[in-house]
């Protein structure tokens, strides 16, 4: 016999576990920020950012964009990135990719800090993965 998997209800049962966490971590002063990075302007990237943004308000998460120039040069993505690692208030990091074909991904993604990494960018995070 088949089981028929809601996912509608999964996400919602998702959802309903990370209100409680997250309101869980506020009630200890600890408030989660997520940081989108997006270089340039790309179509389907801003779609994507704009439902991000809005799960993550849904769940009680501070999130925001740093819109970033595509003529940025790789030293000054990189600066960016260290500055958020860094950063105290930013808990999460997410890279929009792919990025400019002038930014080197195998580079990039080694300076991401991979406690802040949400999408597995940093190698650590990668191996973690396939190590199970």
């Amino acid at each position: 016999m088949a089981l028929i998997l809601s996912g509608k209800e999964v996400a919602e049962a998702l959802k309903e576990s990370l209100i409680k966490e997250v309101s869980e971590l506020k009630g200890k002063g600890y408030i989660p920020n997520l940081k989108i990075i997006l270089v340039g302007e790309r179509p389907d990237s801003v779609s994507y950012i704009k439902g991000a943004l809005k799960r993550a308000n849904e769940i009680g998460v501070e999130a925001n964009v740093l819109e970033l120039p595509e003529t940025i040069t790789e030293q000054e993505f990189i600066k960016k990135i260290h500055e958020l690692n860094e950063d105290k208030k930013v808990n999460g990091i997410l890279i929009m990719r792919p990025l400019p074909s002038h930014l080197s991904e195998d580079q990039i993604k080694y300076h991401i800090d991979p406690q802040k990494d949400v999408d597995c960018f940093s190698p650590i995070n990668v191996a973690k993965i396939t190590a199970g």
